[in-house]
This record gives C-alpha cells, sequence and structure tokens, in this order.
C-alpha cells in the first residue's frame, strides 16, 4: 500500500491507453532516464501516453526519484523479473 494511492494492483488505475511499458532492471541509471525522455517529449499528445513501469531491484536514489517524477505516467517499484 501506499500513502498517496489506494490502488494496489495496475489494473486498478484502469488506463485507457494502449499497454504499459515495463522495464526491468537491476538498479536505476542514466540509460533508464534517456530511454523514458523521448518517450515523454513535448510533441507527444497527452492521450497517446503509454504508462512506463520501472521494475528496479535496488530501490532508486532520491536524485533518480526526483527526475522520473517530472514525467507523466511514470512509475516504479521494488522487484525482480524472476520472482
Amino acid at each position: 500500500p501506499c500513502s498517496h494511492c489506494a490502488f494496489f494492483h495496475a489494473r486498478d488505475y484502469d488506463w485507457q491507453s494502449t499497454k504499459c511499458i515495463i522495464i526491468a532492471a537491476d538498479y536505476a541509471s542514466n540509460g533508464i532516464y534517456n530511454f523514458i525522455v523521448p518517450l515523454r517529449a513535448h510533441f507527444h499528445a497527452a492521450s497517446t501516453l503509454r504508462p512506463i513501469i520501472l521494475l528496479l531491484e535496488k530501490a532508486p536514489g532520491p536524485a533518480f526519484i526526483d527526475a522520473i517524477s517530472w514525467f507523466p505516467l511514470v512509475y516504479w517499484m521494488k522487484g525482480c523479473i524472476d520472482k
């Protein structure tokens, strides 16, 4: 559970857009940020954005969280794709 959101599953968000983009990585890096930037460029209409889910084995640092917080529909969670 999260203090600012009542949703527990991705399906609870009821996203009306197309499918999600899921990125699985060991840790947050500049490469992930550089992957997100063109997907959230200013010329994309808000209605065409696809949610981006970051599945990270290690929790990202505060600087990375602050950087991705400026992008709409970008979420992260701690976890592993193998488990």
